[in-house]
């Protein structure tokens, strides 16, 4: 806060700006990722125990690869 503070934001302008990102929705998040990352080359890259978060991401991706940390490459 006392950053944020320095350049001028204040907490009232923080925590507007944090109603909106909350607000964010999917259909939100996808039309930012396609303006600025191109899709076609799109790598999300998710770092955590692989048997927890597997699924979630094949929700979002259907080419899911997993590596563990002492892979090569990794």
């Amino acid at each position: 806060m006392t950053t944020l503070e320095l350049i001028g934001v204040t907490r009232d302008q923080f925590n507007q700006n944090l109603v909106k990102l909350q607000g964010t929705t999917q259909a939100d998040a996808h039309r930012i990722i396609g303006t600025y990352f191109p899709t076609d080359d799109y790598v999300m890259v998710l770092i955590g125990k692989g048997s927890e978060i597997q699924k979630i991401a094949a929700k979002y991706a259907p080419n899911v690869a997993t590596k563990k940390i002492g892979d090569p490459g990794f």
